[in-house]
């Protein structure tokens, strides 16, 4: 009897810690698609082939190199071509990097045989804003601002574009997909 009674206590407290973990990582918070004007930014980055999971790695080996040459990064990105679930992993396009301070894009620019330079022109896009609090933030972001901004490019007449996210950590990550009439 004392055995299932800590077992029973052992899966309440095991559910209810993983709620308050969820509800933390932002699984509950609200999204919702704004429209504005996204500012333009200037990134280093390489394109990458395969999963989608191993950005990470790209991201911070391109960190580490730019901090190494004094450039400072504080936002990494993403742009994702394939739809992962239409799309063999082996075959995945993304480019991803990180966004150089504004003070730094003449220095990034002189070493234009080192890195590959992204430059977003402002334009209006669609935008979800999720909270940043941890790793797994990014996959509930992924889960709700996908859908929601595809499913507004459709019902508004906007061709599907290649999603990009923005992660400003520790604040907040950014999806939004440029809107271009179909």
């Amino acid at each position: 009897m004392n055995a299932l009674r800590n077992l029973i206590l052992f899966i309440i407290v095991s559910a209810l810690a993983l709620i308050i973990f969820a509800w933390y990582s932002g699984v509950f918070s609200r999204a919702a698609v704004r429209v504005e004007f996204m500012e333009p930014f200037v990134a280093a980055y390489q394109d990458e082939i395969g999963e989608y999971s191993e950005t990470r790695l790209a991201q911070d080996s391109l960190y580490n190199l730019l901090w190494e040459d004094a450039i400072e990064n504080y936002k990494t990105f993403g742009i994702f071509y394939d739809d992962p679930r239409t799309t063999d992993i082996t075959k995945m396009h993304h480019r991803v990097g990180c966004i150089i301070e504004k003070a730094y894009v003449q220095k990034v620019e002189k070493f234009s045989s080192k890195y590959k330079v992204f430059r977003f022109e402002r334009q209006q896009c669609a935008l979800v804003e999720i909270p940043f609090k941890n790793t797994f933030s990014i996959y509930a972001g992924i889960y709700k601002a996908y859908p929601l901004l595809k499913e507004y490019a459709d019902e508004n007449g906007y061709k599907n574009q290649p999603i990009i996210e923005i992660h400003d950590i520790p604040k907040k990550i950014s999806f939004f997909m440029p809107l271009v009439k179909k």
